[in-house]
């Protein structure tokens, strides 16, 4: 991703160079602190120790299991708990659920049965989109394998890593060690027997050519998942060519479970860089439970008309995502 015009100089003795692009003008970046922790900088009195606890920066240091990935449908809509009012006229294939659904925030506790708590029947499969916000997430961090453990007992039919967050205000050590978290969280997951997917993000091209070599690599690989949840309308584009670029580097085709996009435009435009992929918003859940349907008119996604019956918008909503993903 493009990097912040900072005021800070690239050090002449900068470690990274490995990992940040060659016009890029800064290395060591101190204090620029996130909303909710300290991130991680050079001068960061733990800096060499967290950079060990991952064993170096480096992608290579994980090797992927090989790993059957189960049939995905092209949509896969996130739910909330208490949602078993959604599916009172139909069994979806699959539901999408997010870690802070089943991982509270401070104590790390997680439900005895996700499927109870969430309300899915017996024959829905469950996706765990291992997003969260950033406490959440690096509370986990220190207690992972314990949170792993309960969360693999679970049985979720597939699950994500954890996308550890990397901001352009952030120094670069903070992007690094973000990434390979990710990756550390990925080896665990799969060491416990959860059919898990890598969560893939970049922050320069360097680090981008860096994941598609792991990839290209370890083709026990065949899905990986990616969050743009958070893509603002002027960082669309950039994403977009960045993606073109990332396909072109991969030696062989993989699955893309990709979170967030709502808008019609921006599922055709993922639809002509990848074919076919698996969709997951909870944009259909949401628009059902506020008694809103959805509807595509001249290409556009519009949201509009009320009605009590939940399941039946839900089940329409959840329709129109299918036909913009097969259209």
């Amino acid at each position: 991703m493009t990097q912040l015009s900072l005021d800070a100089v690239r050090s002449d003795v900068c470690p990274y160079v490995d990992f940040i692009d060659d016009d890029d003008g800064h290395c060591n970046n101190y204090d620029m602190a996130s909303i909710e922790y300290q991130p991680l900088a050079e001068d960061s009195d733990d800096h060499i120790m967290q950079m060990a606890a991952v064993e170096g920066p480096y992608l290579n240091t994980v090797m992927a299991v090989e790993q059957r990935l189960p049939d995905l449908p092209v949509y896969v809509p996130g739910i909330q708990k208490g949602s078993g009012k959604l599916f009172a006229h139909t069994t979806p294939a699959w539901v999408g659920i997010h870690l802070g659904e089943i991982v509270s925030g401070d104590k790390l506790l997680t439900p005895a049965d996700v499927r109870r708590r969430m309300g899915v029947p017996a024959g829905t499969k469950l996706l765990l989109l291992a997003y969260g916000k950033d406490r959440l997430i690096e509370n986990i961090w220190p207690h992972k394998s314990e949170v792993l453990r309960r969360l693999a007992a679970l049985g979720f039919d597939l699950v994500t890593s954890i996308n550890y967050s990397i901001w352009d205000i952030h120094p670069h050590p903070e992007k690094i060690f973000n990434v390979k978290r990710s990756l550390v969280i990925y080896e665990e997951m799969q060491s416990l027997g959860m059919p898990a997917i890598p969560h893939v993000y970049w922050y320069s091209y360097k680090s981008m050519v860096m994941w598609a070599d792991w990839l290209n690599e370890n083709t026990g690989v065949h899905g990986i998942a990616m969050d743009v949840q958070t893509l603002k309308a002027e960082d669309w584009a950039c994403f977009a060519d960045e993606l073109r670029q990332f396909v072109s580097l991969l030696n062989r085709p993989l699955h893309f479970v990709i979170t967030g996009p709502v808008a019609a435009s921006r599922i055709t435009e993922l639809r002509e860089i990848l074919g076919m992929f698996t969709l997951t918003n909870s944009y259909a859940g949401q628009c059902a439970w506020h008694r809103t349907g959805l509807r595509v008119n001249d290409g556009q996604l519009v949201a509009d008309g009320k009605s009590q019956d939940v399941a039946k918008l839900f089940d329409d909503n959840v329709a129109v995502f299918n036909h913009l993903m097969a259209a």
